[in-house]
């Protein structure tokens, strides 16, 4: 019911240019917003592998936007976005919930604002992502505006992907590495689950990167108390397992699985 209302939410915004729907599930208009919601469901469920539509606990999101001004998702959906405004794999079913398209899209080309970005955990969709973060960056700084990117991956150092943000001249900071078993994130079928079991420990150590034009490191400082709020943020959506081979029996107890699996989003 929660997660319907967030729907509902996300589709008066994007759809009804904020127009409340009618209680009467009868209507046309609330037939239209059902197979919107069906089609969305079953697009997301064909894919499987709920683990993969993993996002950041809702309290490091808000203090994304209290202290960083964070206001828009570069990896979500509408099942799993905290923003109304986010990028997505297929705009054809999640533009009428605030879907900008995909990340990869030449139409998302941000010159300024500030944004989350948290790609799936496949190595090279992570160095496609940075590489095009470093583009937008550097025009954003070419044309003096504030453009500001958190960047959540899996700490996976022997990676290209992490020597690539390393060597950003947009770093401000050096990257803070939370340890797997100390944080989690919000499980992709969150809305299929009791609201206690909306978190689920990571499957690995993550890094979280602040990477900034000149312009946006004055407007929204990232500063010692910033990033260890949002660390400690991080570890509020641990769970009720300790560990990825704990989480693995409770869910697939018929086969004994204890090999741990991304727990990220699917390719966009």
């Amino acid at each position: 019911k929660m997660h319907l209302g967030k729907l509902r939410a996300l589709y008066c915004r994007a759809s009804r240019r904020g127009k409340p729907l009618p209680d009467d599930s009868s209507s046309s208009e609330y037939k239209t917003f059902a197979f919107c919601v069906f089609a969305l469901l079953t697009r997301y469920d064909s894919l499987g592998g709920a683990g993969y539509q993993a996002a950041l606990g809702e309290h490091a999101f808000d203090v994304l936007y209290e202290k960083l001004g964070v206001c828009v998702e570069c990896f979500a959906s509408p099942l799993n976005c905290r923003y109304g405004t986010f990028c997505s794999q297929f705009e054809d079913v999640d533009a009428h919930f605030g879907s900008l398209g995909s990340f990869f899209s030449n139409a998302f080309a941000p010159i300024e604002g500030s944004f989350e970005m948290n790609p799936p955990f496949v190595p090279e969709t992570m160095l496609l992502a940075v590489e095009k973060l470093e583009r937008l960056l550097r025009h954003a700084e070419k044309e003096n505006k504030a453009l500001s990117f958190v960047v959540i991956v899996p700490a996976w150092s022997d990676c290209r992907y992490w020597r690539a943000l390393e060597q950003s001249a947009f770093l401000r900071c050096e990257r803070d590495i939370v340890n797997a078993e100390d944080h989690g994130f919000c499980d992709g079928s969150q809305h299929s689950r009791p609201s206690h079991e909306r978190h689920r420990v990571s499957s690995y150590d993550t890094g979280v990167w602040y990477l900034q034009t000149s312009m946006a490191a004055k407007k929204w400082v990232v500063n010692d108390q910033v990033r260890r709020l949002v660390c400690e943020t991080m570890k509020k959506a641990r769970g009720s397992v300790k560990n990825v081979k704990e989480l693995e029996k409770r869910y697939r107890p018929e086969k004994g699985a204890t090999t741990a699996h991304p727990i990220k989003k699917t390719k966009l």
